[in-house]
């Protein structure tokens, strides 16, 4: 969940993407450090969140009627 609302802090260009890019990155060395997760689990939230956001805005998009980006409505 910290990757996502990285990622779209750093698409809306909000003025805290960096502390924010600072604490996920602390986030995720301070779950393997306190012993919550394994550095797997951390690398697997990383690679997850690609097509996790991706599934994300396509729902989206069907949800508010929005046509696809190549014109297509089906």
């Amino acid at each position: 969940m910290a990757c996502l609302t990285l990622r779209e802090s750093f698409r809306r260009r909000w003025p805290v993407r960096w502390p924010h890019a600072a604490a996920v990155v602390a986030l995720c060395f301070g779950t393997v450090y306190g012993r919550y997760h394994y550095v797997v689990d951390a690398i697997a939230g990383l690679v997850l969140a690609v097509p996790l956001a991706a599934g994300a805005e396509w729902l989206q998009r069907r949800w508010d009627g929005e046509p696809k980006p190549d014109g297509d409505d089906g």
